[in-house]
């Protein structure tokens, strides 16, 4: 790499080999740390992943739980987010945005989680290669509205991913079940009744939701400060097909 001789001293005494025998103690040292806190950390995120899967009544461990929400700013520049954890650590490379394209001039929170869940869950059923994997669980951020809106999508796509809410104030988890009476059409309100499921605020399982929530909910605002500061400082022009940045500058 240096492009040159390179010289390699093994020191034999004096100050040369303490210096290079405290060095590799030092590594040692760093290496059971390091070993530590990933066994640690393996631990925790095992017993966050069991408590869940108990207390939700999943069909199979949440290893990988994908995490959804909103951002806009009363009904402008609408957004949605995606993210994700597999094995209890965020998978960066799965994180997934939406610029929500159905714009109320009042603002519906509920019909854009549904256009979400809809976009994200086709995309799936398309073998999209972005989009291959359904997750063992999903997380609403939100209460019952949220959460039932995302369940129209899925059922209206016959799919049976299963799907919880976090609701901020009390931490409260609601996990949907299907009705004895429920109508068969799926776009029909109130097809579901919502278990309530409150896990103490310091257990696993509940903190990993939470990061989750928090995650989905920075990853969607930052994506919708972005678009919102592009159109504050943006151009008509800008919306004009055909016209690219060197005509707009001339038009300018």
């Amino acid at each position: 790499k240096r492009g040159a001789a390179v010289t390699v001293e093994v020191p034999q005494g004096g100050e040369g080999l303490r210096l290079v025998e405290m060095a590799a103690k030092n590594a040692e040292l760093a290496l059971k740390t390091f070993a530590l806190e990933l066994e640690q950390k393996e631990s925790w995120a095992e017993n966050a992943i069991e408590q869940l899967s108990e207390a939700l009544e999943l069909p199979t461990p949440a290893l990988r739980i994908e995490g959804y929400d909103i951002s806009n700013t009363q009904g402008k520049n609408p957004v949605g987010s995606m993210v994700v954890t597999e094995n209890g650590e965020p998978a960066k490379e799965e994180y997934r945005r939406f610029r929500i394209k159905w714009q109320p001039e009042s603002p519906d929170d509920f019909a854009m989680m549904n256009e979400v869940l809809l976009r994200r869950l086709r995309k799936y059923l398309d073998d999209d290669p972005k989009f291959n994997r359904l997750p063992d669980l999903i997380m609403i951020d939100g209460g019952k509205g949220q959460l039932g809106a995302a369940l129209k999508a899925r059922d209206q796509l016959k799919l049976s991913v299963p799907m919880v809410g976090l609701a901020k104030k009390q931490e409260i988890i609601f996990v949907p079940h299907l009705l004895p009476d429920a109508p068969a059409d799926v776009t029909v309100p109130g097809r579901y009744g919502y278990r309530e499921v409150v896990l103490p605020l310091n257990s696993p399982g509940l903190m990993l939701l939470r990061k989750l929530r928090d995650e989905a909910h920075r990853f969607a605002l930052t994506y919708h400060r972005k678009l919102r500061d592009k159109r504050m400082h943006g151009s008509a022009l800008d919306e004009i097909p055909g016209i690219g940045p060197q005509r707009r500058r001339l038009l300018l």
